[in-house]
């Protein structure tokens, strides 16, 4: 196991808190082409409205680097494979895009960020209670809580509104404690998906969070 993929693992990305939201519900009108494509080496979302340029020193994990990341979730979409319309419009939601960036450093704490890209699919009875970004953190901090009686130790900020690449989104920070880790998550919600961005720096490096956040730009 790489050390990325342990990183990952334990900073909490690795985990279960979308999928609770899925079920049964009409199948939406876009497609998968719609949602996340690469094209001329940037990755697009039509249906999110953005586009995501690699920033330097950050690299772009392929579709199997993804599944990998990710193994274990059920009905999930990894990466921008070629699939189906039946197999997509009946998916739970879709993990398109991980960028990393893992630097060599002589101090205990490794130099590492990343950013997740995650399209979650809101089943009918999702739509009709969590109809807000800040209802959706609200239930999403709770399934961190659920994860601090293992002893990871989580600390929430206050929900705020952030702009990222032109776009606004309701977001949660949150601070690992047991890995000197600081988590940014970003949503906001669209039709009957959940489009959320998280993303991880650790505690020594933030400015790792702003070239994060320099990836993203308005489409078109």
């Amino acid at each position: 196991m790489s050390k990325m993929t342990i990183y990952l693992r334990r900073f909490g990305l690795i985990g279960c808190f979308f999928v609770f939201l899925s079920g049964c519900t009409s199948a939406p009108t876009v497609t998968f082409e719609q949602m996340a494509k690469w094209q001329d080496g940037i990755f697009i979302s039509e249906f999110g409205g953005f586009s995501v340029e690699t920033p330097d020193g950050w690299s772009s994990l392929d579709d199997n680097e993804i599944a990998a990341q990710v193994e274990g979730m059920e009905n999930v979409i990894y990466g921008t494979p070629s699939v189906d319309d039946k197999q997509f419009q009946t998916s739970d939601g879709l993990y398109p895009l991980i960028l990393v960036t893992e630097v060599d450093s002589d101090s205990e704490t490794p130099v590492f960020a990343s950013a997740f890209v995650i399209f979650e699919r809101m089943g009918a009875v999702a739509q009709m209670t969590v109809n807000t970004e800040d209802k959706y953190l609200e239930i999403l901090k709770q399934g961190y809580l659920e994860e601090d009686a293992h002893g990871i130790r989580y600390r929430f900020g206050d929900v705020y509104s952030k702009t990222i690449g032109g776009i606004d989104y309701r977001c949660l920070p949150i601070t690992i404690e047991a890995y000197q880790v600081e988590q940014l998550f970003a949503v906001r919600l669209k039709d009957n998906f959940a489009i959320g961005l998280i993303f991880t720096v650790t505690d020594e490096n933030p400015e790792l969070l702003e070239e994060a956040f320099s990836a993203f730009s308005v489409f078109p």
